[in-house]
């Protein structure tokens, strides 16, 4: 029977009996479960099936014709391995995160062994569909029913119809046997007309459209039979110059139509919809789909609002808008200031279609010429729309400076200067001196700072003693913003005291040295007061004593306690001030003082007994002259006085010469000069400590003979004296030195002294004892009577 049909022809595997044949192949390896034609979306997991019955020889799976192998982790193809119970003949390939790179055909092979020969499964197909293209909604809706009762009587009757996808798919009986592949034929001519699927738009770019640029839109009305219209409205209205096409669609017999026309993106098309309708004789309606138009164009020039004039005094707050229109998308707005970044902030409201930035400013004398822009852009501005508005700031000078000296002497000129800094437009200066206005001052203005003026006035005047405390003014005036300032300093002028005199002892008065006497210095008249100082022979002294002043003038007091310098000394007071001009008093002193020093000069360095010393006493300065006087404890010497001379502080000076013949009793005495004045009665002294050389001497008390009682301890005193002192002494007797060495009852317990202790009679006799030092020698002799014990 021929089951040809004229339109499509699908093989369909189905299964016969097979009994006998497996009978007759007792050992074979067969297939249980083969694999089958499977459908999955990209990324998805698939399982193709494979289960063997009697599995003796290695089972691989075929990809492409390219053995996988036969371990079943499938080393080399990381997503891919068998799974299922290997005991149960299970051998299914799994493939994770299908791709497109695995749509290929499958075979499930097992190798021959040696009871079986290889067997191979049909071929099957795995369909891996991608995302964004889900075939399940096309097609004809994948059912092909067909008359069962023209298939061949082996194939069940239990079959009412067959799931056709395209590609073989495998059917079973009711008892799962296995069957044998036959041709059956589905006759599709009553599904020839096939509605379109869902239309979609193709554009050259998905982004958005620039203004004036053209571009090619293409509507596309898939899987289509016959092949659908399309028309294509923008806004409403038809669109004409469409050419249109056809390709094959997804599906053999199917029609892709592809309408395209050439669109020029135009800023009135912005927001309006494109419309793409589609149709053809299966079609129950007319499908459509839209997208609407964005196209971007630049925006209009923006517009500053709140600046009424360019004329804008310094210290306001302006607070000024940016406005752009239009544009898609709306302007970004930013400002600048002398092409400095101010803002880059700005809000834009869709419904009104504008962009605005808000400028917030406190205008300041450096904003002075300075260049306000705003500049609009969008993405498709070919340059930046801007709008620029130049300040003209009125601002006051910030600093006013009056210079030059406010202090002169009378009959002497004042330079002065007034400076004020920069401002726009530059100040007028006016001079003041009390309520008089002076007109001769000169001007000169020059660039300052912020675009604005510098403002200098000079002045030359000369002053007089009537000026002294007026105000010297200078008064500053900006025209454009009303502003005045006012620097004063307050004129002083120096003229010299009119009067100075002294109240002090008359001269001529005897004075003595040691009182205090009390100057007192008065000036009257003078700008300022004049400055009072004492001199003494005219240099400066140092007085503690402040100045006073008075409705007379001012005074300053000198408590002088009297010295013989001040003998004959001047006294002067000056009185001076600023004006430099000095007018003084002075006054000159007589003043009585005792010798101002007296002191002793010795000629010889060093003094002997035996020697004669000369002395000079020498008093100093002393008015009236004095009287010298020698004397040496309480004895009187004499003599002789010379001849007086002029000394300082306009006294005399005296002196008088002593001869001393020295002896070693004149050691450690002092000798006293003293110079005295009997008009005075006062008197100063000195003196000078003899300090004589001398041998050892004994004193007349010392002991020349010792009495002691035999057995006692006998003690030869020793009373010597010397200069220097450090005197040595040795003992002998019957010719021989005493020593401790000698006999052990010999003792010298303190200085030179000798004891004998147990002293017996062969003890007695003449003891020498011989003293020595730098200046010589001397000695004496001891005699020791030991005398017998009274016998009892």
């Amino acid at each position: 029977m021929d089951y040809s049909l004229d339109l499509y022809t699908y093989r369909v595997s189905y299964m016969v009996s097979g009994a006998d044949y497996m009978d007759s192949v007792s050992g074979q390896q067969a297939f249980k479960t083969e694999p089958r034609n499977l459908t999955v979306r990209a990324g998805a997991t698939a399982l193709l099936k494979c289960e063997v019955l009697r599995a003796s020889g290695a089972v691989q799976w075929v990809k492409d014709g390219l053995l996988l192998g036969p371990q079943r982790s499938l080393p080399g193809h990381p997503r891919y391995s068998m799974t299922g119970d290997e005991d149960r003949g299970q051998y299914h390939l799994q493939i994770v995160d299908a791709r497109l790179d695995d749509d290929s055909p499958y075979e499930c092979q097992v190798g021959r062994s040696k009871t079986s020969r290889p067997i191979v499964s049909r071929t099957v197909w795995l369909n891996v569909q991608s995302k964004q293209n889900h075939r399940s909604q096309h097609g004809m809706g994948k059912f092909c029913p067909f008359d069962f009762a023209r298939l061949p009587p082996l194939v069940p009757s239990t079959f009412v119809s067959a799931f056709l996808d395209f590609d073989p798919r495998l059917f079973y009986s009711p008892r799962d046997q296995l069957l044998r592949p036959i041709d059956i034929h589905c006759d599709l001519n009553k599904f020839t007309n096939v509605p379109p699927s869902e239309p979609y738009f193709e554009l050259d770019t998905e982004k958005a459209w620039v203004e004036g640029e053209e571009y090619t839109v293409t509507c596309i009305a898939p899987d289509a039979k016959p092949a659908a219209d399309v028309i294509l409205y923008k806004d409403g209205e038809e669109l004409t110059d469409v050419e249109s096409f056809t390709m094959t669609g997804s599906e053999d017999k199917l029609l892709n139509t592809h309408a395209e026309v050439k669109v020029r993106a135009q800023r009135l098309d912005n927001g309006r919809p494109l419309l793409c309708r589609v149709k053809n004789p299966a079609s129950a309606r007319a499908l459509e789909t839209k997208t609407v138009m964005n196209i971007y164009f630049p925006p209009q020039a923006p517009v500053i609002e709140g600046l009424r004039s360019n004329e804008v005094k310094a210290g306001t707050f302006l607070s000024l808008v940016c406005l752009s229109y239009g544009g898609n998308p709306l302007a970004t707005l930013h400002w600048t200031k002398n092409g400095e970044v101010l803002s880059t902030s700005w809000e834009v409201d869709t419904v009104s279609q504008k962009a605005s930035s808000v400028l917030k400013l406190e205008v300041k004398p450096e904003d002075n010429q300075a260049v306000l822009c705003c500049e609009s852009v969008n993405l498709v501005s070919r340059s930046p729309l801007s709008i620029t508005r130049t300040l003209a700031v009125l601002f006051e000078p910030a600093v006013v400076t009056l210079l030059g000296s406010f202090k002169a002497v009378e009959g002497t000129e004042v330079s002065l200067s007034c400076h004020t800094s920069s401002s726009n437009p530059p100040v007028h200066i006016r001079w003041w001196l009390g309520f008089k206005e002076l007109n001769n001052a000169t001007v000169t203005i020059s660039e300052g700072d912020n675009g604005g003026m510098m403002t200098t006035s000079n002045l030359t005047h000369t002053v007089s003693r009537e000026e002294n405390g007026l105000l010297f003014t200078c008064e500053a005036f900006n025209k454009g913003t009303r502003f005045s300032s006012i620097q004063s300093q307050t004129l002083i002028v120096y003229y010299p005291p009119q009067k100075v005199w002294l109240d002090a002892p008359p001269e001529g008065t005897s004075l003595r040295s040691g009182m205090t006497v009390r100057l007192v210095c008065f000036s009257s008249g003078g700008n300022p007061a004049g400055r009072l100082t004492w001199l003494k022979n005219g240099k400066v002294v140092q007085v503690p004593s402040k100045h006073v002043e008075s409705e007379r003038g001012v005074s300053r007091e000198f408590l002088l306690v009297l010295q013989p310098s001040d003998n004959l000394a001047k006294y002067r007071c000056d009185a001076t001030n600023e004006a430099k001009k000095v007018l003084s008093a002075e006054v000159k002193l007589r003043v009585e003082f005792t010798a101002v020093s007296v002191k002793i000069v010795v000629k010889q360095k060093e003094l002997r007994a035996g020697h004669t010393l000369s002395l000079d006493c020498q008093a100093g300065s002393s008015n009236p002259k004095v009287n010298i006087s020698w004397s040496m404890g309480s004895t009187r010497l004499e003599g002789v006085e010379q001849t007086p001379r002029k000394a300082e502080y306009g006294g005399l000076s005296v002196s008088s010469k002593l001869a001393l013949p020295l002896g070693s009793h004149h050691h450690g005495n002092r000798i006293t000069c003293q110079a005295f004045s009997s008009l005075l009665s006062e008197g100063v002294n000195t003196f000078y400590v003899l300090d004589v050389l001398f041998p050892p001497e004994f004193a007349e008390d010392q002991p020349a003979e010792v009495q002691v009682i035999e057995d006692d301890v006998a003690t030869l005193p020793v009373m010597v004296s010397a200069n220097p002192d450090d005197v040595s002494c040795e003992w002998v007797f019957h010719g021989e030195k005493v020593i401790k060495d000698r006999d052990h009852r010999y003792h010298f317990p303190e200085g030179w002294a000798l004891e004998i202790w147990n002293v017996s009679r062969r003890d007695a006799g003449k003891y020498k004892v011989e003293c020595s030092n730098a200046e010589g020698k001397n000695s004496i002799v001891i005699t020791l009577d030991v005398q017998c014990e009274n016998p009892i």
